[in-house]
C-alpha cells in the first residue's frame, strides 16, 4: 500500500538538500485527504497534510522540527 501511495503523491526525499518534494500529487477519488506524519530528513522531521482543493491537491505543513523544506511541483 505504501508504494502505491508514494507513487500517487509523487513523494521523494532529497537528504542532501534537506527537502521533501511532492511531484504532481494525485489523490484517488475515495481519498479526501492524506496525513503523513514524522517523515524524517536527516535530523529534521515534518508532518504533512495533503487535501483535495477543487480539482487539485494542496499541501500544508502541520509540524516541522529542524531544517527541512517541503516543496510541491505541479
Amino acid at each position: 500500500m505504501f508504494l502505491q501511495l508514494q507513487s500517487s503523491i509523487g513523494i521523494s526525499v532529497d537528504a542532501i538538500q534537506n527537502r521533501i518534494v511532492l511531484t504532481h500529487p494525485v489523490l484517488t477519488p475515495f481519498l479526501e485527504h492524506v496525513r503523513i506524519r514524522d517523515t524524517s530528513v536527516g535530523d529534521a522531521s515534518v508532518d504533512l497534510m495533503l487535501f483535495r482543493s477543487d480539482h487539485a491537491v494542496a499541501v500544508t505543513v502541520e509540524r516541522r522540527n529542524g531544517a527541512v523544506e517541503a516543496l510541491m511541483v505541479n
